[in-house]
């Protein structure tokens, strides 16, 4: 989820003269934008979805508007404080993940259920676009650009195969989002929840993730239209 603030311009100083008033209305004013977020520079999301984006933007403005990325969290925090980041103006956009602020977006977190969600990226991102007038109060105090979800519900394990539901039974699952949870417990085993690390995590003994999640590859990002709707 991309989530940007009010962009409002500088305050010129008072021209001393109207030929200084001339001048600085020629003058191009430049807009620097920071995009704070939390996977690694590495990370497909960041080189293929990202990057591209900011490039974007800076070529259509003609200059005007330069776009500075912080990835890993390098502007500080923790991931699930993304959110309080761009809405208090410490970013001007961020990227995160919906589930990492239960409450906050609770209308938009329906998409991560996964009776709503069925391994569909790209019907759910459609879904998403289509009903964004019934989802419009979670974001009341931002401006999103973009809000998507992609492949879909995964189990990411080190050494055991999952097979069945009874595979997960008395396993110890993370999950970034109360939704992950619930379902989790639903499965009967033990649920905490858990945030990426700075940088792009390995492989974990249970990590259960529900969507909205973050992307993790080009074909995922494909596959879910998401790259499509920022063109």
């Amino acid at each position: 989820m991309k989530t940007p603030k009010v962009f409002l311009p500088a305050c010129w100083p008072p021209p001393r003269s109207p030929r200084l008033d001339l001048q600085y209305l020629a003058m191009p004013l430049r807009e620097t934008i920071t995009v704070h977020h939390f996977i690694s520079p590495k990370a497909p999301a960041h080189k293929s979805f990202i990057e591209p984006w900011a490039r974007r933007v800076e070529e259509q403005s003609n200059g005007r508007i330069e776009v500075k990325i912080f990835p890993a969290m390098s502007m500080g925090g923790k991931p699930p404080e993304l959110y309080r980041q761009v809405r208090d103006g410490a970013a001007d956009v961020v990227w995160t993940v919906i589930g990492y602020t239960p409450g906050v977006f609770p209308r938009s977190e329906v998409f991560e259920l996964p009776t709503v969600h069925q391994g569909s990226a790209r019907a759910t991102n459609l879904a998403i676009q289509e009903n964004f007038a019934l989802l419009a109060d979670d974001f009341k105090d931002l401006k999103p650009i973009l809000v998507h979800a992609h492949a879909g519900n995964a189990l990411h394990l080190r050494e055991t195969a999952v097979r069945a539901v009874g595979d997960v039974k008395d396993m110890k699952l993370r999950t970034p989002s109360r939704t992950g949870a619930w379902m989790i417990e639903i499965l009967e085993c033990g649920a905490r929840r858990h945030a990426p690390a700075r940088a792009t995590p390995g492989p974990l003994q249970g990590c259960g993730r529900r969507r909205p999640d973050p992307l993790r590859g080009g074909p995922a990002l494909q596959a879910a239209g998401a790259d499509q709707i920022l063109r």
